[in-house]
């Protein structure tokens, strides 16, 4: 049985043995290549699953920061109402302030007791 295989070796030779070579490297390497792509392709959707809960991570955080954002500027908006109407009645009450302490004044005028 052994005889036949090695015939059919002498007949092909060198010339046989370096193309056995090349079929067994090329089917090498293409299984290490499919490998390589399989390993690829599954880093590919470990990071894409990162990146999509990332993302969306992200996004919860940018929305707590316009919710936070927006009640600040609102706040700032009340405070800046608030100071703005302050202003607006102080000279009233700054004039009615003067008046009262000049009434005062002369009412203590009037009743002083003779001297």
């Amino acid at each position: 049985m052994l005889d036949p295989a090695l015939s059919k070796f002498s007949d092909y030779g060198l010339a046989g043995l370096i193309i056995l070579t090349l079929i067994i490297a090329v089917g090498y390497l293409f299984k290490v290549v499919h490998d390589y792509s399989k390993s690829d392709r599954q880093r590919a959707d470990h990071f894409g699953e990162a990146f999509m809960t990332m993302s969306k991570d992200q996004n919860e955080t940018n929305r707590k920061i316009v919710d936070v954002t927006e009640r600040i500027a609102e706040q700032s908006k009340i405070y800046h109402d608030d100071t703005t109407r302050k202003l607006d009645e102080m000279p009233g009450k700054i004039i009615r302030e003067f008046e009262y302490r000049q009434l005062q004044q002369a009412q203590n005028v009037n009743n002083t007791p003779a001297s």
